[in-house]
């Protein structure tokens, strides 16, 4: 493989990476349908990726690159035993591996355990996976439609891990983490005023803490655990970015998870909103979009400073794939400025930089060339740069000489091209 070759492999790479860093951007991952049109070559092109990186082919570099994205690049069938392992888990603390579809502690291995039936109702399953599924008393149809004794079974189950990760069972009506939880609870209370409910089930619930009339006082008393959890996490770790399934505590890390989202809904007091901003809470995580999207806006702006320093300028042409993707980003911002979206200080940081709010095409670069050169020819021969604005020898020369000045006056000339005119001892008074 020739040089050239080698370069445009290169470029299209560049290319594919910089539409799946697009992808990830509006979708929050990389899970492209099967039904997507639009993004079938780049589909194809990351299982490629994929396929690369099981059999060690794929560069070092690349590999970071893309797992940065949140690309899950390790084997297939890796992945499958860390899924049957977690299963292994699941039975253990459960007793059976009924997960849900849409499991609260990890939904993507509850859409794993709903695939294996449907991989199987379809042969596509193997033999080995098969047996190994069942060596577990895995069941091969979905047992979650239950009757109301398994649906009371399973919310008391529920009720009983809340217990056990918030230290009571007073589950507010708000709660959304286990879909039906609190509905659930409030039935328990109604049950019992109105004298239905059963005692042995009566008994299993004071047995778990149950409050019978729901209370502020622990929910007060929960939070302000968690924000002193937090003040200690920060003070050891140096930030606040929690990860949502913190290994050391689970339900710490979704209780931080929930302050986001609850701020983002209105449902955060401004008293808790202080108290959190005075503990040094951000309000954005370190996987959240717009958190990726501040770091991704810094990296740009390194590659567009550098760009500056190698080309004297920054109008970089939006053709320009280099750089990941320098060109479309430059051609982004200049949008963004003209929609009135593009925030203050990130318009200082590029003015500081001599960023020019109006693009240059290249067809209009390639004129202006050539006009510098005629104005070289024209010094030569007449020993300055005072062209007439009606030259009789060419008019429109004239007028661009004329145009320069009003452009510099206008703050519409780049200073590349001030400091090539003044070299050559340009005037900027006719």
């Amino acid at each position: 493989m020739n040089e050239s070759e080698r370069e445009s492999l290169e470029a299209r790479w560049e290319r594919r990476y910089a539409e799946l860093e697009v992808y990830v951007r509006i979708h929050g991952h990389a899970r492209i349908a099967r039904t997507d049109a639009v993004h079938s070559r780049l589909s194809r092109w990351l299982k490629t990726q994929q396929s690369m990186a099981v059999a060690g082919t794929l560069t070092v570099e690349r590999w970071w690159r893309l797992r940065e994205l949140g690309i899950d690049l390790q084997g297939l069938d890796e992945r499958w035993e860390r899924r049957l392992d977690q299963l292994r888990e699941f039975r253990r603390r459960f007793g059976h591996c009924r997960v849900p579809n849409k499991w609260k502690e990890d939904i993507a291995f509850g859409h794993w355990v709903h695939t294996q039936r449907a991989f199987k109702k379809r042969g596509r399953l193997s033999a080995m996976r098969i047996a190994l599924l069942e060596a577990i008393g895995f069941e091969w149809h979905d047992r979650w439609e239950a009757s109301a004794d398994e649906h009371w079974e399973r919310m008391y189950t529920e009720l009983a891990r809340y217990r056990q990760m918030h230290d009571d069972a007073e589950v507010p009506p708000s709660f959304r983490e286990v879909r039906g939880l609190g509905q659930w609870v409030l039935n328990q209370r109604e049950a019992s005023n109105q004298g239905v409910l059963r005692p042995d089930r009566r008994d299993r619930l004071e047995a778990i803490g149950f409050a019978w009339k729901a209370t502020r006082r622990a929910d007060n008393e929960r939070w302000e655990r968690r924000l002193a959890q937090f003040v200690e996490f920060r003070k050891r770790f140096g930030h606040c970015h929690v990860p949502n399934k913190w290994k050391e505590d689970i339900a710490f890390g979704h209780w931080v998870h929930a302050q986001r989202a609850f701020k983002s809904r209105g449902a955060l007091s401004p008293e808790r909103i202080e108290r959190l901003e005075a503990a040094g809470f951000e309000w954005h995580g370190p996987h959240s979009r717009s958190y990726l999207y501040d770091d991704r806006w810094a990296q740009m702006f390194a590659l567009l400073a550098e760009y500056q320093k190698q080309h004297g300028d920054t109008q970089v042409p939006p053709s320009f794939r280099a750089l990941n993707g320098l060109g479309g980003w430059v051609s982004k911002q200049r949008e963004a400025y003209r929609n009135g979206t593009l925030p203050q200080d990130r318009r200082e940081q590029l003015e500081a930089l001599g960023f020019e709010w109006r693009g240059v095409r290249k067809g209009d670069a390639d004129r202006w060339e050539r006009r510098f050169q005629q104005l070289l020819a024209y010094r030569q021969r007449h020993g300055n740069c005072r062209v007439p604005n009606k030259w009789n020898e060419g008019l429109p020369f004239g007028h661009w000489v004329h145009n320069q000045r009003a452009f510099k006056k206008a703050g519409r000339l780049s200073p590349e091209r001030i400091r090539r005119l003044e070299e050559i001892g340009f005037q900027w008074s006719g």
